[in-house]
């Protein structure tokens, strides 16, 4: 039997994802916020389903399907406090209350390191953010880490037809301060696609 997967949120990430796992063989399944996404991607080689992550009661027949892996990167659509809430937390409280499934993935941000003195910063440092948004993620990876899943903190995204820092220097909005040698925290689209791709595989080589 082919191992299967459901990745929550088809957009930026998520869709190079899902198009991965399902060309290497995987059982695949995605979740998008509305019918209209849902429709878009009805000739994929995977099967999508139009859900509110947000709201127990919208999960319909998936409820009764059992996924070896859960892959949430849904956005917040670049809402506030209120969207991180909802999306991030309340969405992975009913993923874990619904679904069957064998491990929980969930793509977090770097936004949740509070450091800003120029420091070095990987998974052993320190994660208190004084951001609600970015408390919202802390309280959502300790309750993904307490039900035995697993969290990855994704860098600023960037590919096709998406870099916000470089657009906002062309539009004007943003400088290069100091003598240009800061570095910029950034992860591109097909990297960050590969490592959950790549996380997915080996919580199934962990369990076999």
């Amino acid at each position: 039997m082919p191992q299967s997967v459901l990745v929550v949120g088809c957009g930026f990430v998520g869709l190079p994802l899902a198009r991965n796992l399902a060309s290497c063989g995987w059982e695949t399944h995605a979740i998008t916020a509305s019918e209209t996404s849902a429709a878009k991607l009805h000739k994929e080689a995977f099967a999508t389903y139009a859900v509110d992550i947000s709201d127990k009661t919208s999960f319909g027949r998936l409820a009764g399907n059992h996924f070896d892996v859960v892959i949430h990167c849904a956005s917040s659509g670049r809402g506030g406090a209120s969207s991180y809430a909802a999306v991030f937390l309340g969405g992975i409280q009913n993923l874990m209350a619904t679904l069957n499934y064998g491990r929980l993935i969930f793509t977090s941000s770097t936004s949740v390191y509070a450091q800003t003195d120029g420091s070095t910063v990987d998974e052993t440092s320190p994660a208190d953010p004084t951001r609600e948004t970015g408390q919202i993620l802390r309280k959502t990876e300790d309750l993904v880490l307490a039900g035995n899943g697993v969290v990855a903190r994704l860098a600023g995204l960037y590919g096709p037809g998406r870099c916000v820092p470089l657009q906002k220097l062309l539009e004007g909005r943003a400088t290069i301060e100091e003598d240009g040698t800061r570095r910029m925290n950034m992860l591109h689209q097909v990297d960050a696609a590969g490592a959950l791709g790549f996380l997915a595989k080996k919580e199934l080589q962990r369990r076999g």
